[in-house]
């Protein structure tokens, strides 16, 4: 009875352990919320230098550049949970990002580089020369003479509608 007791014991005790094991090794969940903002685990930032088009911001033609940025950075972050540094605090209190995908690459220069985000250059002149070269190519947003999102924002707010889970 003695060695059955200690051995459901010992059971309890490496079982507790792998379960401890397996929670601290749960990787956070990302969600894009926007073409410049994400949520990992249940902190939102924003990444540096940008300024990409609100979700629900259409430009002429009705075209959907939010939903379209959004969807490129989804695309890039490929569900895997994106490497991120700190650079400071935006005005709601958001922490400020530089973030690099699985593959070592800054979101923010892929995402102005593509033509999905303008480089917020009242903040950071890191990805000026980026936007340039989009702007000269009619890349993304530079092709459908869209509103700048800041101006944009003058008029209909940060967003409107929630935005839908990341799809595995």
């Amino acid at each position: 009875m003695r060695t059955i007791t200690l051995l459901l014991a010992c059971a309890l005790v490496v079982s507790a352990q792998a379960h401890r094991t397996h929670a601290q090794t749960k990787k956070p969940v990302v969600h894009v919320i926007d073409g410049d903002s994400l949520q990992i685990g249940s902190e939102e930032i924003r990444l540096w230098g940008i300024d990409a088009p609100e979700y629900n911001q259409t430009c002429n033609d009705n075209q959907q550049a939010g939903r379209t940025s959004r969807a490129f950075l989804v695309f890039l972050i490929d569900n895997k949970v994106p490497t991120c540094r700190a650079k400071g605090r935006d005005r709601y209190g958001r922490p400020l990002m530089i973030c690099l995908n699985h593959q070592g690459s800054d979101l923010s220069r892929l995402m102005v580089e593509a033509g999905w985000a303008w480089a917020y250059a009242q903040y950071s002149q890191d990805y000026v020369g980026y936007e340039h070269q989009a702007m000269r190519a009619k890349l993304g947003v530079h092709g459908m003479k869209c509103e700048l999102p800041w101006l944009w924002r003058q008029q209909h707010g940060r967003g409107g509608a929630p935005v839908p889970p990341l799809k595995k």
